[in-house]
């Protein structure tokens, strides 16, 4: 369904004492985004999940959180453009952006090629 799509996907793994405020980012950001992305054409957003876990070693809790955000476009394009709506808008969207430049670490993957998709 999503083969030859491009998938933005980010994973932050944020301290016990910043949950609630990514909590916020990620409201805000989808918020931001219903209002500003495409819904056709080239640039369409498919869809954007925002999804969270506690993070474990070896089965216990590390007492940090993991944030993983999963946006699917039509093509690069449509990240291209989510970006260039990110860096004009001045991060504007994300009232804690604090928490995003000190995470405890973060995964990037901004333009993947789906390879395989179901349903």
């Amino acid at each position: 369904m999503y083969e030859g799509k491009t998938q933005l996907t980010r994973i932050w793994t944020i301290k016990s004492d910043d949950v609630e405020k990514m909590k916020e980012n990620a409201k805000a950001h989808t918020d931001w985004m219903k209002e500003t992305h495409y819904r056709d054409g080239d640039k369409k957003l498919h869809f954007l999940n925002w999804s969270i876990e506690e993070e474990k070693n070896d089965g216990i809790a590390t007492g940090n959180t993991f944030f993983v955000l999963t946006e699917v476009y039509e093509t690069v394009a449509g990240v291209d453009d989510h970006m260039q709506q990110a860096q004009d808008s001045g991060f504007s969207f994300i009232p804690h952006g604090e928490v995003l430049q000190n995470p405890e670490s973060l995964v990037i993957c901004d333009r993947g090629s789906i390879i395989h998709s179901l349903w």
